[in-house]
């Protein structure tokens, strides 16, 4: 793990959660419906929106990988730094997933 997890995990910004995988479906529900509001949106051209929602969406996809690995994030710096350290360092996802919800994050 890397520096940045462990400081998550010492400031009980990102704890382990026995409970954490039941709510995986929840969240992916979730990014698919943000997902959903994020087309229409961009159909109407509110783009502010639009980033908005596509964030969201990203952020809840994030959130249930964090659950499957049996982890909870108090704040959006930590999902970050957990999904790097839990799948990227691991070479289970690809360094674009980080990049893009970096991007979706400071465009919000």
């Amino acid at each position: 793990m890397n520096d940045s997890f462990e400081e998550c995990r010492r400031k009980k910004k990102l704890i382990e959660f026995p409970r954490a995988k039941t709510f995986v479906d929840k969240e992916l529900k979730e990014a698919g419906s943000d997902l959903s509001s994020a087309k229409k949106s961009l159909e109407t051209e509110n783009y502010k929106w639009t980033i908005i929602q596509a964030y969201f969406s990203m952020f809840h996809c994030a959130r249930s990988l964090v659950y499957r690995a049996g982890y909870r994030e108090k704040n959006h710096f930590c999902l970050i730094t957990a999904l790097r350290s839990l799948y990227l360092d691991k070479g289970l996802i690809d360094h674009k997933v980080i990049e893009d919800i970096q991007l979706a994050k400071r465009m919000r």
